[in-house]
């Protein structure tokens, strides 16, 4: 019997993660409090007069480490946050506060934690000890954090539940909104692709194409076909949906990406821009490809694979496709996992 593709992408992703936390040099924590460091500012020339306004959270993957970094842009500031091997970092509406996922010290789960902005106050709002916890999002008014689990150890079974609650642990509203794996027809796992919410309560995630729901699962639909569509995001004004889309020149090997924005009203798909890009398309997980909406809407920021300086850098572009930015430049670093607030 063939391989279940789903499985070996799983199993992938597992070995992948896990050896990366043995290269950042982190130990277990011993509480989550317990390994929090507050790292300088970047040495990235920012062009905070090019972002406008609101923070800009992503995370940093240098050779030796992994951080959360933050662009208070108000304020012309910058500084990193170091806590465990942080995976997905997502900004909440008001900029308060970040969810990620991160590993709890046993190999079989990975939890749902809340930091403040400024790198203090850890708390675990979910962990689940036959399951890894990813991708945490937030809602469009911030009272609800969204993540996939997956089962642990991996099934035969096609198993995504996405998962609801409070910003609180042991919260008495978490509820499974949909098992994305019982999509038809199936879909390839995307278990790090961002959720995203509109101020109506729609949710989009990348399933198998661009696919939007109601937030009680139901009202399923596939608004765009494109498999390799990643990291779609709500416009502010609940109308457009951008994503990433990604063309191989090989298998796994990236040679152009695409910055698409989705008329929902009407259907129609206008490219932004279409930029060449270097690298593996799932080197450490599909939050590799990451793209978010500044608070207003007006621009759309997004990572560039360019692999031969080390990584992949920020870029920022307006909506109507001008005045493509450069963000982030320090070679060797790859950065990711964009969400942006106000």
């Amino acid at each position: 019997m063939p391989a279940n593709p789903t499985i070996q992408y799983i199993a992938f992703i597992m070995l992948i993660l896990a050896s990366l936390v043995v290269r950042c040099g982190h130990e277990s924590p011993t509480s989550p409090e317990s390994d929090i460091t507050i790292l300088p500012a970047l040495t990235d020339s920012i062009p905070y007069d090019r972002l406008g306004k609101g923070k800009l959270v992503f995370e940093r993957i240098q050779p030796s480490s992994s951080a959360t970094y933050v662009l208070d842009i108000d304020r012309r500031a910058s500084w990193g946050v170091s806590a465990h091997a942080i995976n997905g970092p997502s900004i909440s509406p008001d900029g308060r506060t970040i969810a990620f996922s991160s590993p709890t010290g046993n190999f079989h789960e990975r939890s749902i934690d809340l930091l403040d902005i400024a790198g203090s106050n850890r708390r675990r709002i979910f962990v689940e000890s036959s399951g890894w916890a990813y991708a945490p999002s937030w809602s469009f008014d911030g009272t609800q954090v969204m993540f996939y689990v997956i089962p642990y150890p991996p099934t035969t079974a096609r198993i995504l539940p996405l998962l609801r609650q409070s910003p609180f642990s042991d919260p008495v509203d978490r509820v499974q909104v949909i098992d994305l794996g019982k999509l038809e027809p199936p879909r390839y796992f995307q278990p790090e692709n961002p959720i995203s919410s509109s101020s109506s309560g729609s949710i989009v995630v990348s399933a198998g194409g661009i696919r939007s729901f109601d937030n009680d699962g139901t009202n399923v639909r596939l608004l765009a076909t494109d498999s390799n569509a990643f990291s779609p995001a709500w416009s502010p004004d609940g109308r457009h949906i951008a994503y990433l889309s990604l063309q191989h020149r090989f298998e796994f090997d990236l040679g152009r990406f695409s910055v698409i924005v989705l008329d929902t009203e009407n259907g129609r798909a206008d490219t932004l821009a279409t930029l060449s890009a270097i690298g593996y398309a799932n080197w450490a997980g599909d939050n590799c490809h990451s793209l978010c909406w500044s608070p207003d809407g007006s621009q759309i920021a997004f990572n560039k694979p360019d692999y031969p300086d080390g990584g992949s850098h920020i870029f920022v572009i307006r909506n109507d496709g001008s005045a493509l930015s450069r963000v982030t430049s320090v070679k060797g670093c790859t950065d990711r996992s964009l969400s942006w607030s106000r």
